[in-house]
């Protein structure tokens, strides 16, 4: 791997670091929790039901504890839509916000509509292959 000569120049990884912190908002928080229990629910509605042994008689499941079954995987996927909802809320605040850091580090750079190129600087062995492949491409006039 190249060393990267101006690795303090890449906006996106910063952003991205930056706004990945999610354990520190509670939102990301209550939907991982929310999650956890919806996967509970269902893990629980999948399990077979079994019948005991009472002396020496066996004792088949309950069609009770069947419909219990169903009401933890009924749970269990209502549940799992709520997260989903929630998580696409959460996706798309933490775009914006993803997008609002880096806009506010190319502005500390310098306008990004000037021309000035942003993130990352290539390396020179980036820079010698991109030149030698405008270099392989025909040319017509």
């Amino acid at each position: 791997m190249a060393y990267n000569w101006n690795s303090d120049n890449n906006d996106d990884i910063y952003a991205e670091y930056l706004s990945g912190q999610s354990d520190l908002r509670p939102e990301d928080m209550a939907i991982r929790r929310k999650q956890a229990m919806a996967d509970a629910l269902r893990n629980q509605g999948m399990q077979s039901q079994e019948g005991k042994m009472v002396g020496n008689v066996y004792v088949g499941a309950s069609p009770f504890q069947h419909l219990g079954q169903l009401a933890y995987a009924y749970m269990g996927k209502k549940g799992q839509g709520e997260v989903d909802k929630r998580q696409g809320k959460q996706d798309v605040l933490n775009k914006g916000l993803r997008t609002t850091m880096i806009e506010a580090l190319r502005s500390r750079m310098g306008n990004s509509q000037d021309g000035m190129p942003m993130g990352r600087k290539k390396t020179p062995e980036e820079e010698m292959a991109e030149q030698a492949e405008r270099m392989r491409q025909p040319t017509y006039s």
